[in-house]
Formats: C-alpha cells, structure tokens, sequence
C-alpha cells in the first residue's frame, strides 16, 4: 500500500487536531487540566504499530506542538508482533495510550467494550 506523504500529514494534522479533545476526555486526564508541574500543560499518548508512519506523525505533532506550546503529543510506537497483546493488557490496567491506532478486525471489540469515544460530537 502506498500512501503520499500529504494524505499522511494531513491526516496526522487531523489526528493531533483530534488530540486536544481527547486529552480532555481520557481516564488518565483531571479536571483542572493541568500537568504534573502544574503549568495547565496536556500530554495526550499516541501509540501505533508502524515505525515509518510514527516518523511521519512525529514530524507533523512537532508542528502542532508549535502552534500549540501547551500540548505535547507523545508518540509510542509498540511492533505488530506484540501491539494486539499489549492492547487488551494497558487498557485493562488502565495504562492505555489517549489515541491508538486500531485495524477492522479489532475495531468492533473496543467499541463493544466502551473503549472509545465518539469525537464527532
């Protein structure tokens, strides 16, 4: 599958985009939204399973991070082999990344078990 460098970063720009209401809506995120230092700063975890892509999404957060210097995007790349192992595992434990990427095979169990969110609202 070949995907253009442009369709990626604007989809990582929609992605980050994405990650500032996510971040507010995550189990890990309190209500006074503010960092550890408590500067009012947001995390929001990103995880996927593609190194090339998670270049390509890194590059277009640090953008993001630009314009918006009160959001980090950390980006944690987990390798196929083990990403559908470790998923169940970190969101049973509550140690889940805020965003993650997910295939149609997977898609149908996390949303059966109340595992995302709507952000179309």
């Amino acid at each position: 599958m070949t995907i253009r460098k442009n369709t990626l970063v604007t989809g990582a720009a929609v992605l980050g985009a994405s990650a500032l209401l996510l971040a507010a809506c995550s189990p890990g995120s309190s209500d006074d939204d503010s960092g550890s230092d408590g500067s009012g700063a947001t995390t929001v975890t990103f995880r996927l399973w593609d190194e090339s892509a998670a270049a390509a999404y890194e590059e277009t957060f640090a953008a993001f991070e630009d314009e918006h210097p009160d959001i980090t995007v950390e980006v944690e790349t987990v390798p196929w082999a083990n990403y559908w192992d470790r998923l169940p595992q970190d969101i049973g434990s509550g140690t889940m990344a805020d965003i993650f990427w997910t295939n149609t095979s997977n898609f149908g169990l996390y949303v059966d078990n109340g595992n995302l969110i709507n952000i179309s609202e």
